[in-house]
């Protein structure tokens, strides 16, 4: 982890600085835990700080918050906020809260199969900056399906945040104790050893084996005495148990670290130590460890960075960092923690060096963190005091150490009997009881039914009742274990309410029963009658009970293929039903045995996911995107996508085989040449791009149009043959349904995956996946260069060689030259030429309105009506000025968001008066900044994120751009129909005079600023040229860095501010794209005295060629090689403009170029070499390093 630690630190702006809160919302302990380590950490760095839980805190309270507030968060159930965490997010939802003084950094705990993934923390980050706090760093996403866990994304957001916030980068010396102990002489046992807040200790009334003889692993059902305590409980109540180590694992940690085990302790916690359990407690060192510390559970890898720190032995400490470290699936931590075979009393004897105090283990080791078990049972059938629940007993052997490992709390219940007394606490559990009148299909695994047991008591008991017989609506349960002689839990309760008719369908699913393992989602399809009966035509409830981790994943899996074949929206079906509460999951962390036995079944479920698409940067974990699109586009828009690109590339086959015959037969241009269906291409190709359209229905009306023009080129195709007497050849490759808006969604789907890149990439070799890994970067980068083309197009400039480039590629992608790997790669690199070309003519285009000239954008709000303009493109922006003008609406002011801010520059756009200034950042803060915007909104080319609800229904698009719910007014500029969208900003509040900024929060980690400079093109960098040579002569410009290309969301895009910040003060850096935003907020002072800004914004990311004619230029005047210049090249991708762009800089030889935040994924390990070796790709690293190297370097570099 690099979890450096001590020396000078600073957090910030005033005496506070070194001050931190931490601030954890947790419901099974997790996120308690990595808020400990934190706090563990920060300690270690010298900062004073303070832990508690959110609810400690309230809306009024961080109002006069001045330290830097850390929140650490999961997401509970249904994309909620933890318990702990509720009452704060309630007092933040206030209406009119501002917080401007609150800094704030979060990192969310959640799952990606989860389509509510780290909601509460995206929420609670979306809150805050709207109520004006500054967030300090980067938000973190944790995903516990990630390789390494949570750990995969925690690890290097807390490396990154000591940096961000200012702290030393020194190494850890020593730890301080997060506890103080206080010695009772004289006495004997336990002193006090209190329970948790909100526990009791109640007896065991009773304990029943579930389970049979020979069964892999013993169940039970334990009932509790709750009347004992004066406490009862509701039906789908939870039960939290405070588990107890067994005394043999206590007495080895007190072995390994040679503690006194019956010297007797109280425990008070140190100045800032989050409250506990352990606060207060007195009694034996050995009955403390027994009581709170996890010593049985596997350690986290923070744990052992602190442990190894710990060891006097240099070569132990050097085999923990490295087991901490290493994050791969390979890893020696990764092996372990799969195998569930390392507790934190293994790590203390495999480590001998390691050397702690009580106080030491105190602070460092996990608090023992309650279990949660779902009640089992009705409390009218069973007793109101009476909850029972059911428990399997976790056992394994450990071959390397010989023993039998066990589960904490299982083997801890499974050793109680009755009359024992256990803690306890009674919560509301996350499920609401379904509706008796609503059909119900319950599935549930393993001790999971317990649930759907209370449900199924309670029913048995109204069914009893006359007037409820009639009423309730049928249940079927469908029931999976491993084996029906040993495993089938409360079999003779579920078939006597089969018998009875409380349940409609009892479906028992035993998995190991037979050769294949078989679960009762396969259940679910096979039966898909009965169940779209029950769930689509009646309107019933979807009920899982089971075990967490992938499984759900699995389970939703099953329901779609149910239900796929009962209604053509069967993925807006899962929607409706959770939205509607008719969709409910409670589910438990799995154990790893039943992790192993779902493996398989996890990894088919990924062979054919719902959707597949890798094609921006964003990506989930960097693999592809399989349920739904970070960018917010749904499976069936997805498919649309891939069914749009492949009716172009059989429209490119054709056009491309005309004008083949027209140059080998003379035939005329009339004859072969069909523009409409030039036209469409770019159109077509630019809709699909990532932040473009997700609207379904206009993907059916592209697929229409391709249909139409698929047949208008075949037939012009197969009589030009005929004329010429040659034979007329088809496409090998799949054809696309013209009436796609009549087909069934599943349907659409299948087909798309036919077609789509994910089936390529599961059936293919690893050699051929390398070709098809850059047949995708060649799509991508054709969907970039059509949406430049596209925007030329716009602007009236076209060239015929683009077409014939395009459609010539497209035929590529489906001839069966595309397996040739050195031919997909000279592809590539013609369509970076190509590109080259276009980006030419867009320049030519945008040129129509002014050459972009430096001027001074004011970043204020004017007083009056406003409509707010992202995206690319100037002539719908000069098409809006000029309806305003018109139309006499000059009153209504327009402000540029996003990449529209180069718009400032250009003469026409200027002298109309109306350009009143700028209004936020990159594309990706449009949900935190919109809702900040008075008036009517308008989107763009590929810079539409998913509308939010305070600005949906004010947000219009033009062009390719859609939404579904959003209004697109036209797509050429010619012909949009302005008036709706002035009339909603005439209906809007408007800034008034005492607006004197804008209220939206500042990027993390940037600064407000009142004025941005853009306006540096080539010409206005050129035309100083003199100035610049005798610059670079007397040694005042050393080398010039070209930073820019996409922003995007991640923390790790942190990268290019931190560069900026890291390089010598004799650079020039030329910027463009939105990745300017990480940028421009800096002031690198003026070249001498020549007033020209050492930060030159080149414009919008099209104008990489503009940089281009700079580097050419000044090569051309210092008499050198364009590889011999003082140039680094540095740029950020996000989207499929940036793969065109970098094929344009990899055809012209520009090298290296540094590449971030992270490598696309359809770049193969094998094809990634060859652009390392042969193009100089690199992968940007520590940008205070690669300053260093930048600065050091002759030439490029």
């Amino acid at each position: 982890m690099g979890q450096s630690c001590s020396g000078a630190t600073h957090l910030g702006h005033d005496d506070s600085s070194h001050e931190v809160l931490v601030l954890f919302g947790s419901q099974t302990g997790t996120a308690e835990k990595y808020a400990r380590t934190v706090s563990i950490f920060a300690r270690a760095h010298g900062l004073e700080i303070e832990t508690l839980p959110m609810d400690a805190y309230t809306a009024d309270k961080l109002k006069h918050e001045r330290r830097l507030v850390v929140f650490i968060c999961s997401t509970y159930g249904a994309g909620e906020f933890p318990s702990n965490a509720q009452r704060l997010w309630k007092s933040l939802c206030k209406d009119n809260l501002k917080l401007p003084g609150l800094r704030y950094v979060i990192f969310g705990l959640g799952n990606s199969s989860n389509e509510l993934f780290n909601q509460a923390a995206k929420n609670l980050d979306t809150r805050l900056q709207e109520t004006g706090a500054t967030p300090a760093h980067n938000t973190g996403f944790g995903d516990e399906l990630a390789e390494a866990g949570h750990d995969t994304a925690f690890r290097p957001w807390l490396s990154s945040l000591w940096k961000a916030t200012g702290t030393s980068a020194a190494t850890c010396k020593e730890l301080k104790g997060a506890y103080k102990l206080g010695t009772v002489p004289n006495q004997k046992g336990a002193l006090g050893l209190p329970v948790p807040s909100g526990f009791v200790e109640v007896p065991v009334k009773a304990k029943k084996k579930l389970t049979k003889d020979g069964a892999q692993r013993d169940a039970y059902l334990m009932q509790l005495d709750l009347q004992a305590a004066g406490q009862s409980y509701q039906i789908l109540d939870h039960v939290r148990v405070m588990p107890q180590n067994r005394p043999e694992i206590v007495n080895r940690v007190i072995t390994s670290l040679k503690l006194q085990g019956d010297l007797q302790v109280c425990v008070q916690p140190a100045k800032g130590t989050a409250p506990s359990v352990l606060d207060g407690a007195c009694g034996s060192v050995s009955e403390i460890i027994t009581k709170y510390l996890d010593v049985s559970g596997l350690p986290s890898r923070s744990t052992l960075d602190i442990l190894a720190l710990r060891c006097k032995n240099e070569e132990e400490r050097q085999r923990l960092e490295d087991m901490a470290t290493d994050v791969s699936k390979e890893s020696a931590y990764t092996k372990v923690a799969s195998e569930g075979v390392m507790s934190f009393a293994d790590v203390l004897e495999e480590f001998p060096s390691i050397s702690m105090s009580f106080i030491d283990l105190l602070s460092i080791c996990p608090l023992i963190q309650p279990r949660v078990y779902s009640i089992a049972s009705d409390p009218d059938a069973s007793g109101k005091g009476l909850p029972e629940f059911a428990f399997m007993v976790e056992r394994r052997e450990d071959g390397l150490r010989k023993r039998e490992l066990r589960g904490l709390a299982t083997d801890f219940l499974a050793g109680l009997g009755e009359g024992q007394n256990v803690a306890v606490e009674v919560v509301r559990g996350v499920l609401s009881l379904p509706d008796s009148s609503k059909p119900l299909v319950a599935l549930a695994l393993s001790s999971g039914i317990g649930p759907v047991r209370a449900i199924l008591q309670r029913r048995a008991r109204l069914v009893r009742l006359p007037h409820e017989r009639s009423a309730s609506a049928p249940i079927s349960v469908y029931f999976g274990f491993r084996r029906a002689a040993t495993d089938f839990l409360f079999q003779d309760e579920l078939e006597a309410w089969k018998a009875s008719g409380v349940i409609d369908r009892l479906v028992p699913v035993a998995s190991h029963d037979q050769k294949e393992m078989l679960t009762p989602m396969n259940k679910l399809e096979e039966d898909h009658e009965y169940v779209g009966r029950q769930l689509v035509n009646n309107k019933g409830v979807f009920l899982y009970c089971g075990l967490g981790g992938a499984v759900p994943l699995l389970v939703e899996r099953g329901l779609r293929r149910s239900l796929k074949h009962s209604t053509a929206d069967y993925q807006e079906e899962l929607s409706i039903m959770r939205r509607e509460g008719r969709l409910l999951e409670e589910h438990y962390s799995p154990d790893r045995d039943s992790e192993n036995a779902f493996r398989k079944e996890a990894a088919e479920a990924l062979t054919k996911p719902p959707m597949f698409c890798f094609q921006c940067e964003q990506t989930m974990q960097n693999k592809g995107c399989t349920s739904v699109g970070v960018c917010g586009k749904t499976p069936h828009v997805a498919a649309l996508q891939d069914l749009t690109v492949q009716s172009v590339k059989l429209i490119g086959h054709f056009a491309h085989r005309l004008r083949t015959l027209r140059k080998q037969h003379g035939l005329s241009e009339g004859e072969t040449e069909c523009e409409e269906a030039n036209r469409f291409t770019l159109e077509a190709m630019f809709s699909t791009l990532t932040n473009v359209n997700n609207d379904p229905s206009r993907f059916d009306d592209l697929l229409e149009d391709a249909d139409r023009l698929t047949k208008q080129l075949r037939q012009m195709y197969t009589d030009a043959c005929k004329k010429v007497n040659v034979q007329a050849t088809e496409p090998r490759t799949l054809p696309v349904p013209p009436q796609t808006r009549k087909m069934r969604v599943a349907d659409i789907e299948d087909l798309a995956y036919d077609v789509g890149v994910h089936q390529r990439f599961v059936k293919e070799s690893e050699e051929d996946k390398n070709v098809a890994g850059v047949c995708e970067m060649l799509t991508y980068g054709l969907k970039g260069l059509c949406a430049y083309a596209d925007h030329a197009m716009l602007g009236h400039v076209e060239d015929q060689r683009i077409y014939e480039f395009v459609h010539e590629a497209l035929a590529f992608l489906v001839a069966p030259e595309r397996r040739d790997l050195g031919a997909a790669l000279q592809m590539c690199l013609k369509a970076g030429e190509v590109n080259a070309l276009v980006m030419q003519k867009l320049y030519e285009a945008n040129s129509k309105l002014g050459v972009p000239e430096p001027t001074e954008v004011p970043v204020t709000p004017r007083e009056g009506k406003g409509i707010l303009i992202s995206g690319h493109d100037l002539f719908m922006l000069k098409s809006l000025l000029d309806y305003l003008k018109s139309s006499g609406s000059s009153d209504v002011l327009v402000y540029t968001h996003g990449e529209m801010l180069p718009a400032h520059s250009y003469k026409a756009l200027k002298e109309t008066g109306l350009l009143a200034g700028h209004f936020g950042g990159a594309w990706q803060r449009q949900a935190v900044e919109f809702p900040h915007f008075p008036g009517a909104i308008l989107a763009t080319t590929n810079c539409l994120t998913e509308p939010k609800e305070p600005y949906k229904d004010r947000m219009f698009t033009v062009g390719a751009v859609g939404w579904p719910g959003c209004k697109n007014l036209g797509t050429v500029p010619e012909k949009v129909d302005w008036k709706p969208l002035v009339e909603s900003a005439r209906g809007e509040r408007g800034f008034r005079s005492n607006d004197k900024s804008f209220s939206y929060p500042v990027r993390p980690g940037g600064r407000a600023v009142d004025k941005l400079m853009v306006g540096f093109g080539h010409e206005a960098v050129l035309g100083a040229a003199p100035t610049i040579i005798e610059a670079i002569k007397a040694g005042a410009i050393t080398r010039f860095h070209l930073i820019g290309g996409c922003d995007g969301f991640e923390g790790n895009r942190s990268y290019y501010s931190d560069l900026v910040e890291a390089l010598e003060p004799t650079s020039v850096i030329l910027t463009l794209g939105c990745g300017k935003f990480r940028v421009n907020d800096h002031d690198k002072g003026t070249i001498g005295d020549s007033g020209i800004p050492r930060i030159l914004d080149m414009g919008q990311c099209n104008d990489s060629w503009s940089a281009v004619q700079v580097a050419l230029k000044l090569a051309e005047v210092l008499e050198c090689e364009v590889k011999d210049l003082p140039l680094s090249l540095t740029l950020s991708w996000f989207e499929q403009k940036a793969v065109a762009v970098l094929l344009t800089c990899l055809h012209l030889g520009l090298k290296p170029i540094r590449v971030g935040p992270s490598l696309p994924a359809f770049v193969t390990p094998d094809v990634l070499s060859v652009l390392v070796k042969d193009f100089g790709l690199k992968v940007i690293g520590d940008p205070d390093e690669d300053a260093k190297e930048m600065a050091a370097a002759v030439g490029m570099a």
